[in-house]
């Protein structure tokens, strides 16, 4: 490229940078504050300018778009004059200046050339969406990959997130409604959990912040039967809020930081323990005693020794614990029966008997039930319920 191409290309690209100034330069500017519906600062909140008809660009473009600070405040830069419509919040569903949920109602602010036009404060009237957010227990197994939030709204950008490596996960900019979260994949220990957005953040699940140690012992004695997938759950005010400790050979399990909170305590697999409300405040909690899942076996014969025969009803075993929860089981056409029930002490009978019978002894052991209650406590092995009838 010769000296004359070369000074030719210089004041071509200097007369569209200074015509594309000069465009600029003729552009006004507008800025304010923007409040909460509460009347705090609004930050990071999108705020727009949209063309009102007669300004040349078509009616509802966007011209200008920004975010405000920290304190709410806001700048939108490069306005063609003209009037406009001054925006905030969501997108579909936005407030208008000055503090109004309609275009109709809205006061468009006329631009002119090089001008900034200031103090265009106002307060929605409607939040710009909330930040939903959570935590789940990154001991539960398996581990969910995603977040859905299900009703409301569209949800513009995030209907779906991903969960991360601490179990947390977070939608920002949620419109006001009703939804309900779900993972996927589905997850049974975390059913869908209806919400309702309004205008505060929303947290979800397992609490975030200092807590307390809980830790405890399952089994009542050292010979209390523990699978080797025994596990601990802590549940709190929702499913959500839900957490899991190992149980180890000796029937020793910790969780390590319990926010403050009301919780229900189980063991899985198994039942419901005994421990229905557990109230975690600011000091640690040693020494939490629940007792393990007993699945006592037994049979039904006659004291003759014929067969069993078949009955028109079902007999029934009922175990009644020392607090007034009974257990009870049918026992099987060829007499045999099975009674899952957690340790305690526990008083035994029997439903009607089949027409022609008598109960002549019900044994656990060396131990009478028909006389004394059956203690489940750890101390020895289990054996199993004889129970014998005789023909009248």
């Amino acid at each position: 490229m010769n000296l004359r191409s070369l000074a030719t290309t210089l004041v071509v690209l200097l007369m569209v940078n200074g015509w594309a100034l000069s465009q600029r330069s003729e552009n006004g500017i507008v800025t304010g504050q923007l409040l909460n519906p509460n009347g705090a600062p609004a930050p990071s909140v999108r705020v727009m300018a949209t063309a009102l008809p007669e300004t040349g660009v078509q009616g509802g473009t966007m011209v200008s778009l920004t975010e405000t600070d920290s304190n709410g405040r806001y700048r939108l830069e490069n306005i063609p004059p003209g009037r406009y419509y001054i925006q905030a919040g969501l997108v579909d569903n936005p407030n208008y200046y000055p503090g109004v949920a309609t275009a109709s109602g809205a006061t468009s602010v006329q631009v002119t050339a090089g001008a900034t036009v200031s103090g265009i404060d106002f307060r929605m009237i409607r939040g710009a969406g909330v930040r939903v957010s959570g935590r789940i227990s990154p001991s539960i197994s398996p581990k969910p990959g995603s977040v859905r939030l299900l009703g409301g709204s569209p949800i513009t950008g995030m209907p779906v997130t991903s969960i991360g490596p601490d179990g947390s996960f977070e939608f920002l900019r949620v419109p006001p409604g009703d939804y309900t979260v779900m993972v996927a994949p589905s997850h049974p220990l975390l059913p869908g959990l209806p919400i309702k957005v309004e205008n505060n953040d929303i947290s979800i699940g397992v609490s975030s912040g200092p807590g307390v140690k809980v830790n405890g012992v399952v089994g009542l004695g050292p010979n209390s039967p523990r699978p080797a997938n025994l596990r601990v759950t802590l549940t709190g005010d929702t499913p959500w809020n839900y957490m899991e400790a190992s149980v180890n050979r000796a029937g020793q399990f910790e969780f390590p930081s319990v926010t403050a909170g009301n919780y229900s305590v189980r063991t899985i697999p198994g039942q419901s323990a005994e421990i229905s409300n557990l109230v975690v405040a600011n000091r640690e909690i040693p020494g939490l005693l629940l007792p393990a899942l007993v699945e006592l076996s037994g049979k039904v014969t006659i004291d003759d020794g014929t067969t069993l025969p078949p009955f028109p009803t079902a007999l029934m075993i009922e175990a009644k614990s020392s607090t007034g929860a009974p257990v009870a089981t049918a026992a099987g056409r060829d007499g045999v029966l099975r009674l899952p029930m957690l340790e305690g002490e526990y008083r035994f009978s029997t439903g009607a008997l089949p027409a022609g019978y008598v109960l002549k002894s019900f044994l656990y052991g060396s131990t009478d039930l028909l006389a004394n209650p059956l203690q489940l406590d750890g101390t020895s092995g289990l054996s199993e319920i004889r129970l014998v009838l005789a023909r009248k």
